[in-house]
């Protein structure tokens, strides 16, 4: 056995920095934008429990996705790259996956600067004290709130030394004095109070923290998904990235890295979301009467885009002949042959449904009910002919609205699934700027319009930045 053991210091904070203006560059002097990649929450090392046997898929994944933040910083001339917290899923993880991280970084073209956020406390025997680091000579870990000089703009790091805190991190950026007129971007890890955050112990951040510290841009990180925070004149100053590749089912605005352009000091930053995330993430959790809904299914995910690719969450329940039962093996095939680790978590009860011979044959009561009930349920639905599987009594008849899907819609680029929907009145609630209105006009434009819109006008419904087709699926059922 091979025993080592070393001191670790532990880095405490540095308080509040002296109100004095620092000396910068003259931005200005040099005519070109400051660019600048802004990514948080990688999670590397995540167990992803959550997939079971996919789980190193989805660790790979996250990788893969950090290793194209590198080659976008690459591409697009990025002068740095800002990573505002939880690199890591927690401490703990394997030194190996911190070399694995601190050899993608090292590869950057340019300088890299990662703050400590609440899952990765800057603590003693924390990730970042490994080795690793000290081979990546253009990475800096953010152990101060000490402001830094990128040859054109000061940052101002927000560093965290505890798993939780109900004090604001920005506290500890000095406001700008008079004299200070550079150009000014802090780098934090927080949720934002009031944007639907439970923030009591989660380092909360006011949404006016950049008019307050002098900031023309504020860097921030907690959570997956990427959204941006308006001033009282429409300017957006704060922005989370979210986390560059989706982590679960149901996930929106996820799996990009944020290309932030700033002209000059008081310009309003241009910011660019750029899409990282490798996995496509697909659920459908199904009601099925009749073969018809499993058919369905199974034409969807037999039109999957790259499949090898794709995390796919089925969940059927109700009662189908034994046709139905074949399209669910269908599907299961079809999964498996894409993936070798699909696997079936909630296995189908494959019992026979009852004939009205056998069911004349029970006594009187509630099994002979409940057996007479199973059959005229799927009696009433017919199986569809191949071009068109819908259900008999869907024909004609009032139908409800169940649920409906987006996916390479507007800012949604992963699936979206709005329901189950009951009958009545329908509340979709959300922050500003998440897409309730994207999910709204997507409704509408499903039931209303032509399904052969093209040109403009379906260019004008794709994710930015993709050029995909825009998809809605709409589940009625009778009322």
């Amino acid at each position: 056995m091979l025993l080592l053991a070393w001191g670790v210091a532990l880095a405490q904070p540095c308080g509040k920095i002296a109100s004095k203006a620092p000396t910068y560059l003259d931005f200005r002097r040099t005519g070109r934008l400051l660019k600048f990649l802004h990514t948080a929450d990688w999670q590397i090392g995540m167990r992803a429990a959550h997939v079971g046997a996919a789980g190193e898929k989805v660790r790979g994944a996250r990788l893969d996705a950090a290793k194209r933040v590198v080659a976008i910083a690459q591409e697009r001339g990025a002068d740095f790259m800002v990573l505002a917290g939880d690199t890591f899923e927690d401490n703990d993880v394997e030194g190996v996956v911190v070399r694995q991280i601190t050899d993608i970084l090292r590869a950057a073209p340019c300088p890299v600067y990662v703050l400590p956020g609440n899952h990765d406390p800057l603590i003693p025997g924390s990730v970042f004290d490994h080795k690793g680091w000290e081979t990546a000579g253009n990475v800096r870990i953010l152990r101060s709130p000490d402001p830094i000089d990128v040859g054109g703009a000061m940052l101002f790091p927000c560093p965290i030394f505890e798993a939780r805190s109900a004090k604001d991190p920005t506290e500890v950026i000095p406001p700008r004095v008079p004299g200070d007129d550079g150009l000014r971007i802090g780098i934090a890890h927080g949720s934002v109070v009031g944007i639907g955050f439970d923030v009591a112990e989660d380092f909360p951040i006011f949404s006016d923290a950049p008019l307050r510290r002098g900031l023309d841009y504020l860097a921030s990180g907690t959570g997956t998904r990427h959204f941006l925070v308006r001033d009282e004149a429409g300017l957006v100053r704060l922005a989370y990235s979210g986390t560059h590749e989706t982590t679960k089912f149901g996930e929106s605005n996820s799996g990009n890295v944020l290309l932030v352009e700033i002209d000059g000091p008081g310009a309003p930053p241009h910011i660019e979301a750029i899409r990282t995330g490798g996995l496509s993430w697909y659920q459908y959790i199904e009601e099925v009467d009749c073969p018809a809904d499993v058919i369905r299914i199974r034409r969807t995910v037999e039109a999957l885009e790259n499949p090898a690719q794709a995390l796919v969450d089925i969940r059927l329940r109700g009662a189908l002949s034994s046709e139905g039962l074949e399209e669910v093996a269908s599907i299961e095939e079809i999964l498996t042959t894409a993936s070798p680790t699909a696997e079936s978590t909630d296995p189908v009860s494959r019992w026979p449904l009852p004939t009205r011979v056998w069911i004349e044959t029970l006594p009187a009561g509630p099994v002979r009910a409940v057996a007479s009930r199973l059959l005229a349920r799927t009696e009433r639905c017919g199986s569809g002919s191949a071009d068109d599987p819908v259900c008999d009594h869907a024909r004609g008849g009032e139908v409800i609205l169940r649920s409906y899907q987006v996916e390479s819609w507007g800012c949604f680029i992963e699936p979206v699934r709005v329901g189950p929907l009951s009958e009545g009145v329908n509340i979709v609630s959300g922050p500003n700027e998440v897409g309730k209105s994207t999910l709204t006009g997507a409704l509408a434009r499903g039931l209303f319009d032509r399904r052969s819109v093209a040109g403009s006008e379906a260019s004008d419904l794709k994710p930015w930045g993709r050029d995909v087709g825009p998809r809605i699926f709409i589940d009625f059922c009778p009322r």
